[in-house]
């Protein structure tokens, strides 16, 4: 029975003990952002009690389960009772802080985006001449250095059948809204 128990509450120990360390490296930011451990704690129980088990579902796999429940109400609480406390510049830092942390985002993936990645331009094809250099070169770095997804994003670029479809993107303004050509098929975007 207890080893049941104990496997129940993994999945909440391994996101809440991650919160707990972005939480201690604010005071990294500002002194005045120490918190103690039994602040925590409260607001944890807190959330074990604001959490409880509603009515079950009627159908199996249905809802969320206790776990996810406890998980999604901490954060929330952890997040309004922490922010209460920090200057509005550095309410958006913990967010990030916070979603970098419980997230399972790749590390080469998350330094392209707070970086920009490394310049290494060997290689590097010529530029389409409607697309600007230094757009070209972020490309390059995108496909060079971050994951599967984006391994043949060049050649794309020269493939005749999929130039107008970039070439909308790069002109649209919303091309958040478009799909990108190698996903036209499985109506899936990239990451």
């Amino acid at each position: 029975r207890f080893e049941k128990v104990q496997q129940t509450f993994i999945p909440v120990a391994i996101p809440s003990s991650a919160l707990f360390f972005c939480i201690d490296q604010l005071s990294n930011i500002d002194p005045m952002y120490q918190y103690s451990l039994q602040f925590y704690l409260d607001l944890f129980h807190k959330s074990l009690v604001g959490s409880k088990e509603t009515e079950p579902s009627e159908t199996p796999g249905e809802g969320m389960s206790r776990a996810a429940r406890i998980n999604e109400h901490f954060t929330y609480s952890l997040y309004r009772n922490i922010c209460r406390s920090l200057f509005a510049k550095d309410r958006l830092l913990l967010s990030f802080t916070m979603s970098v942390r419980l997230s399972e985002a790749d590390q080469c993936d998350l330094r392209m985006l707070i970086t920009g990645g490394i310049d290494d331009f060997n290689g590097i094809p010529e530029c389409p001449e409607w697309i600007s250099m230094e757009i070209w070169k972020m490309l390059w770095k995108i496909q060079q250095q971050v994951g599967a997804p984006f391994k043949s994003l060049i050649s794309t670029f020269k493939d005749p059948e999929k130039v107008a479809l970039w070439k909308a993107i790069y002109n649209s303004t919303a091309p958040h809204e478009i799909l990108i050509p190698d996903q036209q098929e499985s109506k899936v975007t990239l990451p």
